[in-house]
């Protein structure tokens, strides 16, 4: 039990961290307090601090509304990081505007295909998972000299609706991974 719930608090925290880079992170934990230094040292590379609550580990956090802010939801007890329901997104002259961390991709006009070449929004350490809108129409995303950097420069068309793509911006859209479900 502890091993998931450490294994959440860390990705969690790394998710933060990333979108957050201005502020420090604190990570709660309910663990015995053997487990806690590892934690610690781990998180602390990272400007990440460990508080457990029966050690009362002193804690880095500069400013916990900001990464409220960032942050969806995540409450003692859940299971998952929501990145929330989204939207859908129609792609007009080869491009997308994206307004959260989550949203569906569909093509222009309905029409049977068509090209991903750049991401508009974003701000450096924000995480995006795009999925297709519909098994009927493919979307292809490009790695462009826009602002689309894909694995090993290679195109990902969306041909299933329950595909998807998770990327990081840092300037450029950059694949972290890609899920082929068709």
């Amino acid at each position: 039990m502890y091993h998931n719930k450490l294994r959440q608090l860390l990705i969690f925290a790394f998710l933060v961290f990333i979108s957050t880079p201005a502020f420090a992170i604190e990570v709660v934990t309910d663990f015995e307090t053997e487990s806690v230094p590892i934690v610690n040292e781990i998180l602390r590379a990272n400007d990440i601090a460990v508080r457990d609550n029966t050690t009362d580990i002193a804690t880095n956090v500069t400013d916990v509304a900001a990464i409220d802010a960032r942050v969806t939801t995540l409450e003692a007890g859940d299971d998952f990081v929501n990145l929330g329901a989204g939207s859908e997104l129609t792609i007009a002259d080869g491009e997308i505007t994206v307004t959260t961390s989550y949203h569906t991709v569909d093509t222009q006009s309905d029409d049977a295909a068509d090209d991903l070449d750049k991401i508009n929004g974003g701000s450096k350490g924000d995480i995006l998972v795009l999925q297709s809108a519909n098994s009927g129409r493919d979307t292809t995303v490009k790695d462009s000299w826009a602002n689309i950097r894909l694995a090993s420069g290679t195109d990902f068309v969306f041909t299933d609706a329950e595909d998807k793509i998770l990327l990081v911006f840092s300037g450029t859209w950059t694949e972290i991974s890609r899920s082929d479900n068709s």
